[in-house]
Formats: structure tokens, sequence, C-alpha cells
């Protein structure tokens, strides 16, 4: 498991175990966890939209299903961290009050789970952790991920830069 990981909830080593991708991504931030999802699942540029038509062709392509992407705006309030809660597409998994939170969006293809723990840091900022652990279920996963792959740093990259505006 990574040294990133290391003083975790033991849960986290469970799904990280065997993965096929794992990115992490750090972002300082003056927010409670429940503040950074909210700003985080919020995200949402024009551009954006164009990217999810395009991969609404692509799911067709690979015979997937389309699942409804929600992008609602959310505030802190709506923040809902009891597993098997929904958090736009994403369904929780395990999470920790002010410290972890795992939301996993799976289909016949992939399992992508979206892991944020937030850390103490300094100067009144809190680090957060947003990781991207992706496990292949069938020969479509990594076709389909690896088509996807820089757009997908581009948006999760998106997103924690707009928490940061929002948090400075």
């Amino acid at each position: 498991m990574s040294a990133r990981f290391a003083d975790a909830p033991p849960e986290l080593a469970e799904l990280i175990a065997g993965a096929d991708h794992v990115d992490v991504k750090q972002v300082r931030a003056r927010t409670s966890l429940r503040g950074f999802l909210a700003a985080f699942i919020s995200y949402h540029p024009r551009w954006l939209d164009w990217l999810y038509v395009l991969r609404a062709g692509l799911v067709r392509l690979l015979g997937m299903r389309q699942e409804h992407m929600d992008m609602a705006p959310l505030e802190e309030k709506d923040v809902d961290l009891t597993p098997g809660g929904k958090l736009s597409f994403f369904t929780t998994e395990l999470s920790r009050e002010d410290r972890l939170w795992v939301g996993v969006a799976e289909d016949k293809h992939l399992a992508a789970r979206v892991v944020v723990e937030r850390r103490p840091g300094d100067h009144g900022a809190a680090v957060f952790l947003v990781s991207t652990v992706v496990h292949y279920k069938h020969w479509t996963g990594p076709v389909y991920f690896n088509l996807i792959r820089p757009f997908h740093h581009l948006v999760v990259h998106g997103m924690c830069r707009s928490v940061e505006r929002a948090f400075p």
C-alpha cells in the first residue's frame, strides 16, 4: 500500500489491493470534508457537457449502460456520508466523519472509486488527498478507461482547483 495511505483506515488496503489504476492528487483548502465534497462534486463547466456527450457514444459502442449524471450543485448540508447513500453518481461505500469518504461508481466493465481523505494542514488549511482507484472487471474496462484517462485527469484536476478557489 502506498505511503500516502499508511495511516488511513485498514479498509483502504482492501480497496487498493490489485488496483489496475491509482492516481492521487493533493489539495489544500479551508473546509470540512463535507464542504470539500460539495464543491468537488458541484464542479461543472460547460465544456464538461461535451465530454459527457462523447462519453455517451463510447459507452453505447462498448455495450455499457449510461447512468444518469446528476449534476445539480450541492451544498455542504446535502452531502450524505452514510454508506449506501448517493453523492451524484457515486454510492458512498465508506466514510469517517470529517476524515475520509470513499465513493464507488460500478458497472460491468470496471469499478471506479474516489477516495477523499482530509488530513490536518498548517495555517488553517487542511490537506485533502483525492485518489482514483480503478479495478477492471471485463476486457472493455481498460479499453474504456484508457480512452477517457486524459480527460479524467483534466476533470479531476479541475474539480480540485475549484475547491481550492472556493476555500483558499
